[in-house]
């Protein structure tokens, strides 16, 4: 457990991170899906930062980090992704993964 002082975070919080998360995945797969286009692009950035503040707030640092690493690659531009597309389609699947993974074992659920 990554949280500040060892305090897990409020299950209410764990529940919407693990939605961002699920939104997170589908963002990637409409931006895949629409060749790269730019709202896809901000709109998957947009929440995946902002899931990386409030894990920051929360004290979750390794989520934190991985959804860092979702926004730094979704925010590349068309021209530097599309020649990526194996490779990004693979890390950012892989990253979502590992997000969901962090979660897991928190009691988060949005069943």
């Amino acid at each position: 457990m990554d949280a500040i002082k060892g305090a897990q975070p409020p299950a209410a919080f764990l529940a919407l991170a693990q939605l961002a998360v699920c939104e997170i995945r589908a963002d990637v797969a409409r931006l895949f899906r629409s060749d790269w286009a730019i709202a896809e692009r901000c709109r998957a950035r947009r929440l995946s930062s902002a899931l990386e503040e409030a894990c920051d707030r929360q004290g979750l640092a390794e989520l934190a980090g991985i959804v860092r690493s979702i926004a730094s690659l979704v925010a590349l531009p068309r021209s530097e992704a599309v020649p990526l597309y194996r490779e990004l389609r693979k890390k950012l699947n892989e990253l979502t993964h590992r997000a969901e993974g962090c979660l897991s074992g928190r009691g988060a659920s949005v069943a």
